[in-house]
């Protein structure tokens, strides 16, 4: 196996240990009839590298993923939110073959 693919196994690894922790923050004291709305931007995909980036270091570094977690999936949110801030100034309605939030 090549390291490029190497590293997209690690990283599609992370991918599934973030997503759960996404959806918690997110859906955190929200009424279920906005938990589609909410996870909309988050859920039309993405390669997840902030937080993967996040977590890889911190691993470099010694400490252990649970130690990131929540800030990684934080880096997620933020990006994510500043897309849909551009989608807003852009008056854009696709983003990546999806509609935008």
């Amino acid at each position: 196996m090549s390291h490029q693919e190497d590293l997209k196994k690690e990283f599609k690894t992370i991918a599934h240990k973030v997503e759960p922790v996404l959806e918690r923050i997110l859906l955190n004291n929200v009424d279920k009839q906005f938990h589609q709305m909410v996870l909309h931007q988050v859920s039309t995909g993405g390669k997840r590298l902030r937080p993967g980036l996040a977590i890889v270091c911190c691993q470099m570094l010694g400490g252990n993923i649970k130690d990131v977690i929540y800030p990684a999936a934080g880096l997620e949110i933020l990006h994510n939110y500043t897309l849909i801030v551009d989608d807003i100034i852009d008056h854009s309605v696709v983003r990546g073959n999806e509609p935008t939030t």
